[in-house]
């Protein structure tokens, strides 16, 4: 299924044996400001190519095996520091070089304002 070109905001929710995101899905879809990923309790990876570099906002909750293995060694260059603002089940990261072992205060993130 192709997403739209215009989406700028995306939820992949309950999705209890979902593994990874393709990066074919994510191909087009250049308007995307936030992707939230929650309860998708299988989910190891994001896409192998990247995610769209429209991406500022990406909020991942309930997601413990992804968390864990960025959370362990970075991820493989599918989130990089063109995402503002990241969180793992609350906790905001900063995205610097794909790496996600140092988290920060909210105070000290810029403003994002919702696209809804």
């Amino acid at each position: 299924m192709m997403l739209p070109a215009s989406l700028t905001s995306l939820t992949i929710r309950d999705f209890p044996n979902l593994e990874f995101l393709s990066s074919k899905g994510f191909q087009k879809v250049h308007s995307l400001m936030e992707l939230t990923i929650r309860n998708c309790r299988k989910l190891t990876s994001l896409p192998k190519d990247g995610l769209p570099l429209s991406i500022q906002i990406l909020l991942i909750r309930d997601c413990p095996l992804l968390k864990e293995r960025c959370k362990k060694k970075g991820h493989e260059g599918s989130m990089r520091a063109h995402i503002l603002r990241v969180e793992f089940d609350g906790e905001v990261f900063k995205p610097e070089a794909g790496c996600f072992n140092s988290r920060v205060l909210n105070e000290d993130l810029p403003l994002i304002s919702s696209a809804s």
